[in-house]
């Protein structure tokens, strides 16, 4: 193979990859890169047999072929080259030579026929949402997806299309928490309502890569989901199971809501996090809200000291006082775009609803705290 490319590209290209490339595989060719030259285009293929990405784009293509160079390697090289045009030049299994200005450096490659072959992207249901409704999607429903210590159907994404609406539904939780993102899509293929369970890392890094115009084609396989957008196509496996069944603890009404300032809300949690995290002794950061007239927030870390403030809100229904996990309720706040946000209470160990104020389509519900 022999090309050439700008640096600033090719770049971008490997860095786009290297984040899904695993460094411990007993499988050296999945520790690489798999780079293809053909039709005047260059390809770069990197996966974890979790997901992968393939990203193309136009080169000087002199000679077609292909080549697997160690991932973390070509990164690092690439990284430090001058914004200059590189040529690359070898054969598969071999040694590779970049060249640039008067320099040049030498890699040997790996065996390309070691390589997984791209998955087949095909499936019973296809569908398009726009770039930026998906990433605001994940970057509000992710922060209720499990950590490692729960079953690995917490780790995921349950993604619900229904194509006689043109509808969708995506849902996290991680037993404490829950976070519902609703959104329009586009059916392109598929009459049934699908549900897949999809990692939140797979979607993340999906999102990372994408940017903010344009719009993702999605494929549902049996086990797989692709996604192709521009230059990019991705793919991720599936998580196996039964998503718990969330609908089943949603409140279907509320006996108190408090109305207040976004930002002030944000501002006094953040504070009171500052105080709590000084206590290594709490397991979680407890903060308290008393509903009664106005909102009272206040926390106490022992030893350390406590917080305690008084926030404008308009109260309607009767006073209550529920504990939470600061930390959750903070990560809520953040991710909501309105200018006020309402809480939603029903008892002090109810769940407790965080939604921006005329905003239908997104909601975090958190379990309160039993304390003493």
């Amino acid at each position: 193979m022999r090309v050439t490319c700008p640096q600033p590209l090719l770049l971008s290209a490997v860095q786009k990859l290297h984040r899904v490339i695993t460094t411990n595989s007993p499988l050296p060719a999945l520790t690489g890169i798999l780079i293809k030259a053909h039709d005047k285009r260059l390809s770069f293929h990197a996966t974890d047999l979790e997901m992968g990405i393939l990203l193309d784009m136009e080169a000087d293509i002199e000679e077609e072929g292909e080549l697997l160079l160690p991932a973390r390697l070509l990164t690092d090289i690439v990284r430090h080259l001058p914004p200059v045009n590189v040529h690359i030049d070898g054969v598969a299994g071999g040694v590779v030579t970049l060249s640039y200005q008067q320099s040049r450096v030498e890699l040997y490659s790996l065996d390309p026929g070691q390589f997984p072959a791209l998955p087949d992207a095909q499936g019973t249901a296809s569908f398009r949402v726009p770039a930026e409704t998906f990433k605001e999607a994940i970057k509000k429903v992710g922060i209720a997806a499990g950590n490692e210590d729960l079953r690995s159907i917490y780790h995921g994404i349950l993604w619900e299309i229904d194509p006689s609406t043109g509808e969708f539904t995506m849902v996290a939780t991680d037993t404490h928490r829950l976070s519902l993102q609703r959104g329009k899509v586009v059916v392109l293929e598929g009459k049934q309502e699908a549900a897949p369970i999809i990692p939140h890392r797979t979607l993340a890094e999906l999102a990372r890569l994408l940017g903010s115009e344009g719009e993702v084609t999605f494929t549902l396989g049996s086990s797989q989901i692709f996604a192709a957008a521009e230059n990019l196509v991705f793919y991720g496996r599936l998580l196996n199971g039964q998503f718990p069944p969330y609908r089943q603890v949603l409140p279907s009404s509320f006996a108190t809501e408090a109305i207040m300032d976004a930002q002030e809300i944000t501002l006094a949690v953040e504070r009171a996090l500052v105080l709590a995290r000084d206590d290594s002794r709490l397991r979680s950061p407890i903060i308290r809200l008393q509903v009664e007239g106005g909102l009272k927030l206040s926390t106490q870390a022992p030893e350390v000291g406590q917080i305690e403030e008084e926030l404008q809100a308009e109260i309607s229904g009767p006073g209550l006082e529920v504990a939470l996990n600061g930390k959750y309720l903070l990560s809520a706040l953040k991710v909501i775009d309105e200018d006020r946000v309402i809480l939603k209470f029903n008892e002090p160990l109810k769940p407790v609803v965080v939604q921006g104020l005329g905003n239908e389509d997104y909601f975090c519900l958190i379990l309160p705290v039993r304390i003493g």
